[in-house]
C-alpha cells in the first residue's frame, strides 16, 4: 500500500515541503521556503534526492508566482503537475531535464471559452510566466497538457522533442513573441487552439514521416496572421475544422498524401491562399452545418 509521509528538508537556505511514498521510495515536492526571501528571486534547481528517496515529481500548483528568473529540473523528475509554476512572470530560463515525461494541465479544460483568462495562472504548468524566453525540453517528453504554456509572450521559438506524442488544448495559446514551432515525428494530436492568436508566429515545421498519426485539433493555428510557411509531412492524417482560419499571409499549401480529412473552415478567411495541393489520400472536406 501507498503511504505517504509529509516532511520538510533543508538544502542551504531553503526548505522543501514534500512527500515521501515509502513504498517506491520516490519524493513529490509541494513547495519551498527560504530565511531570505532574495534566495527565491534568481536561480532555482530543484532537489533530485530529498530524505535518501528521489525526486519524481513536481505537485500541481506548488511553485506558483514566485519571482525566480531561471529554474533547472532534474534528471529525477518524471512528472510536472498542472500549474506547479505558473504565473512565475519573471521566470527567463527553463531546463528540464531529460527525465521528464509528462506536463500537467487542466484536464476538465475544453478550450470552448477562449476569453476565460484567469485559467492559464491557475492550471497551466508554466501559463502565465511572461519573461520566460527559452525552454530546454527533455528528450523524454511525451505530453504537454492543456495551457502549459499559455501566455508566455516572451517565448520565440520553440522545438519540441520527437518522442512528443500530445500537445494539449490552447497549450502556446497567445505566445506573442513566437515566430517559429518545430515538430517531432512520434507526435499524434495538437489540441485545439494549442498555437492559437499567436500573433507573430511565421513558420511551422514537421519533421519528415512515413506514418500517418498526427490530428491537428480545431482551431489550433487560427488567427495567425504572420504564419507564411507550413510544411507537413507524412505523418498528417486529420485537420480539423478550423485550423487554419484567418491565416491570412499563406500563399500556398502542399498537402501530403496521407492527409485523409479536411475539417470545414480548416482553411477559411485566408484570403491570400493563390495555390492548394491537397494531395492524393484527402477523401473528406467538411463544411458548416
Amino acid at each position: 500500500a501507498l503511504v505517504a509521509v509529509a516532511g520538510m528538508a533543508a538544502h542551504g537556505e531553503l526548505t522543501w515541503s514534500h512527500t515521501v511514498d515509502s513504498s517506491t521510495k520516490t519524493v513529490t515536492l509541494t513547495g519551498v521556503t527560504a530565511t531570505d526571501e532574495a534566495e527565491l528571486k534568481g536561480a532555482l534547481t530543484l532537489p533530485s534526492t530529498l530524505d535518501g528517496c528521489k525526486v519524481t515529481t513536481v505537485k500541481a500548483s506548488s511553485f506558483q508566482s514566485l519571482a525566480i528568473t531561471s529554474l533547472v529540473i532534474p534528471d529525477s523528475v518524471t512528472t510536472i503537475g498542472g500549474g506547479a509554476f505558473a504565473n512565475c512572470t519573471s521566470l527567463e530560463t527553463l531546463d528540464m531535464g531529460n527525465g521528464v515525461t509528462a506536463i500537467g494541465g487542466y484536464s476538465n479544460y475544453s478550450g470552448a471559452d477562449t476569453s476565460d483568462y484567469d485559467s492559464y495562472a491557475k492550471y497551466g504548468a508554466f501559463g502565465g510566466c511572461l519573461a520566460l524566453k527559452s525552454v530546454t525540453f527533455s528528450e523524454r517528453l511525451l505530453s504537454i497538457g492543456n495551457q502549459s504554456f499559455a501566455e508566455c509572450q516572451s517565448l520565440a521559438e520553440v522545438t519540441l522533442p520527437d518522442a512528443l506524442q500530445s500537445i494539449g488544448v490552447q497549450c502556446f495559446y497567445h505566445a506573442k513573441a513566437l515566430t517559429s514551432a518545430s515538430f517531432g515525428t512520434k507526435l499524434e494530436s495538437i489540441g485545439a487552439y494549442a498555437f492559437a492568436a499567436c500573433p507573430s508566429l511565421a513558420r511551422v515545421t514537421f519533421a519528415a514521416s512515413g506514418t500517418p498519426l498526427l490530428t491537428i485539433g480545431e482551431a489550433a493555428f487560427s488567427r495567425n496572421v504572420k504564419l507564411a510557411s507550413v510544411t507537413f509531412s507524412g505523418a498528417l492524417k486529420r485537420i480539423e475544422t478550423d485550423a487554419f482560419f484567418g491565416c491570412t499571409a499563406l500563399t500556398a499549401l502542399t498537402l501530403p498524401d496521407s492527409l485523409t480529412t479536411i475539417g470545414g473552415g480548416a482553411f477559411a478567411n485566408c484570403t491570400a491562399l493563390e495555390t492548394l495541393d491537397m494531395g492524393n489520400g484527402v477523401t473528406a472536406i467538411g463544411g458548416y452545418s
